[in-house]
């Protein structure tokens, strides 16, 4: 039996309602998180954590009066809660994010939260989380499809320490790991147009996706005009856009991006505690381990391999703390777990 066999699923048939158990388990993990986080914390404001004296806190500060802040610069979430709140305005509110453009590229995950809750305030915010959630449901359906894992597979995705960070939050690495997870899946049955559809979702979430659908094209026995779709949609669709953001928000590019990437380790070595060093360095291990294993198949080594790469090389504004450098690795967790645990079982049948 080949690991692309689609045949060949996770092994939950055997409990109570089968994999939709698991993974209605995974959700109620996913939507623990934000809630959690905002009780801890006494108020759904929380989600965001705002700062103040950043571009976004006079948006926060009229919509949630009694907010609660926390020290500079906050994270990601406010920005993604300022274009949520009026996503078709762009120059307006560019002036709100830093940096603009980037804020704009990964217009999917605040476009769908205002989609389900069209405004500002706590509705809004919910919606925000809610889409993170749905984005865990998505990976998790994905991971019951992957041949031959474990049962609890979909459960390590809610347990994943990015994507915990993201649903706690506000931010997009939940939804572009289920989409990553899903185009593997669809790949995985031979689904190429699904993959491609979905690969293109994925980069408008988050724009480091695109090393998937690169990954993915490498998939064996597959016809050039397959590898060219997978690959090539997914990059001229992620370059329009990127233009055409760059165009509505007016280019207003600062300097809060820079750093993001450095030579490899060296971003490890300087402003980094030992204890946010534990995290990205422990997952980076369990990444580098499955990449070694044999019998992987060529795409999922590969784009193992690939966030290794970026792992090492991240820079100081992302590798500071583990709750960005762990969100880098979140769609690459799952697989890794998935590799281990499926060549393991591999070996002990084949002896």
């Amino acid at each position: 039996m080949t690991v692309d066999d689609p045949t060949r699923t996770t092994g939950s048939e055997g409990l109570p309602g089968g994999p939709r158990t698991v993974i209605a388990i995974a959700v109620v993990l996913a939507m623990a998180w934000p809630v959690l986080f905002a009780s801890h914390f006494g108020s759904v404001s929380a989600l965001l954590l705002a700062a103040r004296g950043g571009p976004t806190s006079p948006v926060i500060a009229h919509d949630f009066p009694d907010a609660r802040w926390f020290p500079p610069p906050g994270h990601d979430g406010q920005q993604f809660y300022a274009v949520a709140r009026d996503p078709f305005h762009p120059k307006a509110t560019a002036r709100h994010l830093d940096p603009p453009e980037r804020r704009y590229r990964r217009i999917l995950f605040p476009l769908l939260a205002w989609l389900i809750a069209p405004g500002n305030g706590a509705p809004l915010v919910i919606a925000l989380a809610a889409v993170s959630v749905v984005g865990v449901l998505v990976g998790a359906i994905a991971l019951s499809r992957f041949p031959d894992g474990p049962w609890w597979l979909p459960l390590s995705l809610p347990l994943s320490p990015g994507i915990m960070v993201s649903l706690s939050l506000s931010l997009s690495d939940a939804l572009a790991t289920g989409l990553v997870l899903a185009a593997y899946a669809a790949a995985f049955r031979r689904r190429w147009r699904w993959a491609v559809v979905v690969l293109v979702l994925a980069v408008l979430t988050r724009e480091t996706t695109l090393v998937a659908a690169v990954c993915l094209a490498c998939w064996p026995r597959v016809n050039w005009r397959t590898r060219a779709a997978v690959a090539g949609v997914p990059t001229l669709v992620l370059a329009a856009w990127s233009a055409v953001a760059s165009a509505l928000v007016g280019d207003r590019q600062s300097g809060a991006g820079s750093g993001e990437f450095a030579l490899p380790f060296t971003g490890w070595l300087h402003g980094v505690s030992h204890a946010d060093l534990a995290v990205p360095a422990l997952l980076t291990v369990v990444l580098v381990f499955a990449a070694c294993r044999p019998r992987v198949i060529a795409p999922v080594r590969l784009y193992l391999v690939a966030t290794v790469g970026l792992m090492i090389c991240l820079g100081p504004v992302i590798n500071f703390s583990w709750v960005n450098s762990a969100r880098v690795l979140a769609p690459a967790l799952p697989m890794a777990i998935w590799v281990l645990v499926r060549v393991q079982e591999h070996s002990a049948d084949d002896a």
